[in-house]
């Protein structure tokens, strides 16, 4: 099992599958320390805590520094804290950002009450240049002096930091997503490693999207990011502005919860800023003001009662509200307690990787109203692996991952680079015994968002007389 196939599932939740396939061959699996890192996460996320230990320091010791802090993560749910202290502190002299060694040694050394050690440890990391995931929350409830609280509050405040805005024509904008919204297919279960409770459905990579209210969206987000850097401008010298890549890219997913459906206290590590856009927002009973509200303060690193660096914010928010907020912000969301979902987009600003190179030696076609002579091609760096419901594709490259079913798994199947629009047309009528003129523009929009999402390209009908004949696959013209 290749290490790409191995996250995808492992972002899937297949966690028991991953195990049962990688702790029989701990020997085979152990020559690739990352393998062994991901048969650890698995354990983790299981609570199989032995099985866990065992796999992570083995991981880390053939190499694997993410296995670091795992380990001690482990090693903190089996109550070995000095262990585990040691060996995050340690982590993190190599690798300052590890969020997770972050957590662990800020949370240890807040508990224990060493808050001295503890903020001459922040000094240290800020002259190294860190001011992200934890370290502003372990900043904020370290603060102990006058001094030290002021100077905290001037880095986290809300007031400075904390965006809301309304976009303009929202009510339109808001029933085009929900109309797209709807087309989309959510994950099947939200996944474990997230940090949403209750009941709910979650929409992945909603930047690749591409329909026009997401463009229109997508658009008036970056406006505001624009907007936001502008507007501090006069700030260049703060650890939180220095640190905007040069280069952006907008990660997107949306939620949908009712109920008890809510949102844990979290982070959002691997981002720069992060915000929020609502789409619906359920109405608030009277004397209920902390249904469906977002509260922002300190990751709770320990538990506190009130934060004299960063108190809280509540944002009661409503449809067509766009909050942009650093990355490192806490922040949790209260339930709604409604039969109707409130649903909101979600989004990091994180740095743009290089563009990928083409891998066709054809020139692909446009991708936006496809004829039924172009022939679909895959794109051949993605790795399927068939899932429950259908096909889950991971593209190596970004991390991304895209599953089709039903209709979309179907069609996916019979594109082998060969096969037209108007082929696949006739197959998949065959195949499920239908009118080919009653299933074409069903198989024309999909082979358009598979173009789309970058998972295939548009090409020329190839010469049909240098075909083999393949199974289900129309018969070359003469």
């Amino acid at each position: 099992m290749s290490l790409q196939l191995v996250k995808a599932l492992y972002h899937v939740d297949r966690f028991r599958e991953l195990i049962d396939w990688l702790a029989p061959r701990a020997d085979m699996v152990g020559r690739d320390p990352s393998l062994l890192a991901y048969l650890g996460r698995s354990a983790l996320m299981l609570g199989d805590l032995a099985l866990a230990e065992s796999a992570l320091r083995r991981a880390a010791a053939a190499g694997a520094g993410e296995a670091v802090s795992l380990l001690a993560e482990a090693l903190v749910r089996r109550s070995r804290n000095h262990e585990a202290l040691v060996l995050a502190q340690d982590r993190l002299e190599t690798a300052p950002t590890d969020f997770l060694a972050q957590r662990i040694v800020f949370g240890e050394l807040l508990g224990a009450d060493r808050h001295e050690e503890l903020w001459e440890l922040i000094a240290r990391l800020r002259s190294r240049g860190v001011w992200q995931a934890y370290l502003p929350s372990a900043a904020a409830l370290a603060a102990r002096t006058d001094r030290q609280v002021a100077e905290v509050a001037e880095l986290v405040a809300p007031a400075t930091w904390l965006d809301a805005t309304t976009l303009p024509d929202c009510e339109t904008l808001n029933e085009g997503l929900l109309a797209e919204l709807a087309e989309l297919d959510p994950a099947p279960v939200l996944p474990a490693a997230k940090s949403t409770n209750g009941a709910g459905l979650r929409f992945d990579r909603l930047e690749l999207v591409g329909t026009p209210f997401f463009r229109s969206l997508d658009d008036s987000i970056r406006k505001g990011i624009a907007g936001y850097v502008a507007d501090r401008a006069g700030r260049t010298e703060d650890p939180f502005l220095s640190r905007r890549p040069e280069d952006i890219r907008v990660r997107m997913w949306g939620l949908s919860v009712r109920g008890h459906g809510h949102e844990g206290w979290h982070i959002h590590p691997d981002g720069w800023l992060s915000g929020v856009y609502y789409v619906r927002v359920p109405p608030r009973p009277a004397g209920h003001s902390r249904r469906g509200a977002i509260e922002f303060a300190p990751f709770p690193l320990v538990p506190f009662d009130h934060c004299r660096a960063w108190p809280s914010r509540t944002i009661r928010p409503h449809a067509g509200q766009l909050l942009l907020f650093p990355s490192f912000y806490g922040h949790r969301t209260w339930p709604t307690r409604a039969r109707e979902g409130r649903i909101c987009i979600s989004f990091d600003v994180i740095g743009s990787p290089a563009p990928l190179e083409h891998r066709s030696q054809t020139p692909p076609l446009s991708n936006d109203e496809p004829r039924d002579d172009l022939v679909p091609v895959r794109n051949g760096e993605l790795i399927a692996t068939v899932v429950r419901d259908g096909i889950l594709l991971m593209r190596p490259s970004d991390g991304s991952l895209h599953r089709l079913n039903g209709s979309g798994a179907a069609i996916w199947r019979r594109i082998d680079g060969k096969r037209s629009i108007r082929d696949l047309i006739r197959t998949v009528a065959s195949a499920y015994a239908s009118d080919p003129a009653q299933i074409a523009d069903e198989v024309r929009a999909i082979a358009r968002d598979l173009a789309r999402r970058g998972l295939t390209e548009f090409q020329a009908l190839p010469d049909r007389s240098t075909w083999a004949a393949t199974p289900d696959s129309p018969e070359p013209r003469h």
